[in-house]
């Protein structure tokens, strides 16, 4: 496959034999089995061209500027593992190695971006003939040339620099994708964007009506109006009595864990999707940039198709942070009359942070810059590097930032750490400064305990329930637990729970909860860059998830999934 990068952020033309010829190319030269495949490919840049050629079935590290391997095994374990590697082939030709790690992601895993596309789409009520709301369209072509400008006129700033490799890695992504993907499949820059933006979209759609002076509820996705009665085919506005679990932001449940006399230290967490979207990537990047500033230019993270982030999210950096986030709601919604187009997305900074940062502080400092008010979410950031066995963590170890539109709070949490012997997080702001300018009091004192920092059903399993957490094998347990039927706490609901399953709620349920778990200890994050996880909903004392027996179905896009997901705990490692 070749591939020119003339023309930028705009399609490439190739005729129907061409893609014909890529196609049975492909498919030649790949490794596959029931349930598995696997592909190496290599690329090349040809400087007189300008062209980046992609040659499938060779890992070419002398001769290549990227090379990668996508193992799609997702029927056998549940991931598709994608490992990405730059070479040293070009020295100072930073963009060029950018956009060819964007390419050969794109080209690999075709298949599944166009599965996660459609998807995708159908949780937003979207679909490619209608096409996307003129507002949204506005503000993400107004907040891509934002970033284009931006980078062009700080050239020298690392953080734009950053930001402009990340920038052309998506270049990349669009042209590798469009390189492969049948004719009637292609995509543009703008749904891919948006792809990449799917965290931003959660506040952006219903946020941006708001701005307009237009109810929320019109921008929320499918599931969630399910979930809270609507017909997402007619969505009315809900009764003013009605428990408003059309503005609560339930995604994820994280639970870092200081073994008794500072033994281990473990992070896990589990994230809350709807099922629809449960074609996970494993990826691993390893970047050999030559820019100046860079803390972190290996990593591994959680992941899906076209995704340039991890968006659960959960990243082993090898700067020997570890970063995860829990996502808070924003109840008092005039604060997203501060939405604005001039800024960074949500997974544009989170990258730059990680790539930039070399302690929980700095990446929380770097992370505030130019905030965009969408995805607004507590961040965990501990430098596993820090611990020594048998001693208190050292102040700096452990930082928090927290964000909603127009401000955000980042403080050290180290001590409550050595104190408490554990951290969780739960979708519940800790600073009270977030959770007061957020609109949580309010909500508190008319609804209770579901807004309470400290009652929440989830704080309260959490704090009774973190002691029992001695290794590996038991940190699976608890954030896998649901045991809703018996277990007080959950008030007979099973979405109260650190691993939620809306699906088996008797009525007013959805194709929603944890749909995964992602662990990490000191030796896999500092030696391997990895961590144990599991995709799908849990099945650890409930019944596994299975397509041909939910009665959601129907009425959930769920293109390239397995029926069942009852999958075992995959070993990731770098």
């Amino acid at each position: 496959m070749v591939g020119s990068r003339s023309g930028r952020f705009s399609l490439l033309v190739a005729t129907a034999a061409a893609a014909l010829a890529v196609a049975c190319s492909w498919q030649s030269q790949g490794v596959s089995a029931a349930g598995f495949n696997y592909t190496e490919a290599t690329v090349y840049y040809n400087a007189a061209q300008d062209a980046f050629t992609l040659t499938v079935g060779v890992l070419d590290l002398k001769n290549g500027i990227v090379a990668a391997t996508f193992n799609d095994s997702m029927n056998i374990d549940g991931w598709g593992t994608l490992r990405i590697e730059q070479t040293d082939r070009l020295v100072n030709h930073d963009s060029l190695k950018a956009f060819g790690t964007g390419f050969i992601e794109g080209a690999l895993t075709a298949d599944r971006i166009w599965q996660a596309h459609v998807n995708l789409n159908a949780r937003w009520g979207f679909n490619d003939t209608a096409g996307y709301p003129p507002y949204l369209i506005e503000f993400f072509e107004e907040q891509y040339g934002f970033m284009r400008n931006s980078t062009q006129q700080n050239a020298t700033d690392p953080y734009w620099q950053y930001l402009s490799l990340l920038m052309d890695q998506f270049d990349g992504l669009g042209h590798g994708y469009n390189m492969y993907a049948d004719s009637d499949k292609r995509l543009t820059p703008l749904q891919l964007y948006i792809m990449n933006s799917a965290g931003d979209m959660e506040d952006l759609v219903g946020g941006l009506l708001v701005k307009q002076g237009l109810p929320y509820y019109l921008g929320m996705t499918r599931d969630r109006m399910v979930a809270v009665g609507m017909d997402p085919d007619n969505p009315q506005p809900p009764a003013e009595d009605a428990f408003p679990w059309d503005k609560i932001m339930q995604d994820c449940s994280v639970l870092i864990k200081v073994l008794p006399g500072f033994e281990e230290l473990l992070m896990a967490h589990a994230t809350w999707r709807d099922f629809g979207q449960l074609i996970r990537l494993y990826k691993f990047y390893d970047f050999t940039y030559d820019m100046a500033g860079l803390q972190s230019t290996t990593l591994s993270f959680s992941s899906s198709p076209s995704f340039l982030s991890s968006k659960d999210d959960f990243y082993v950096l090898d700067s020997g942070m570890v970063v995860m986030e829990t996502t808070n709601s924003i109840l008092d919604q005039t604060l997203y009359q501060k939405l604005s187009p001039q800024t960074v997305l949500c997974w544009q900074r989170v990258m730059a942070s990680n790539a930039l940062a070399g302690t929980p502080q700095h990446w929380t400092e770097i992370f505030a810059r130019y905030n965009s008010g969408t995805y607004n979410n507590q961040w965990q950031v501990v430098q596993m590097g820090n611990f020594e066995q048998f001693f208190e963590l050292p102040p700096g170890t452990f930082w928090i930032i927290e964000q909603i539109p127009g401000t955000t709070a980042a403080q050290d949490v180290t001590g409550f750490l050595n104190q408490n012997g554990y951290w969780p997080s739960y979708n519940i702001p800790y600073s009270p400064m977030i959770y007061n300018l957020s609109g949580y009091p309010a909500y508190f004192a008319k609804y209770g305990n579901q807004f309470s920092y400290t009652e929440n059903p989830r704080a309260t399993i959490f704090r009774r329930d973190h002691n029992n957490v001695v290794d590996l094998e038991s940190m699976q347990t608890i954030m896998r637990y649901n045991e809703y039927q018996t277990d007080p706490l959950s008030l007979g609901d099973p979405a109260n729970a650190i691993a939620s399953r809306y699906d088996l709620r008797p009525s007013g349920g959805s194709a929603f909860g944890a749909i995964d778990g992602k662990i990490t200890s000191v030796e896999l994050a500092l030696e391997y860059l990895g961590c144990i996880a599991i995709n799908g909903p849990t099945a650890q004392t409930q019944p596994p998830f299975s397509w041909s027996t939910s009665p959601f179905a129907a009425n959930t896009t769920h293109l390239g999934h397995p029926d069942t997901f009852d999958f075992p705990w995959v070993l990731m490692l770098i």
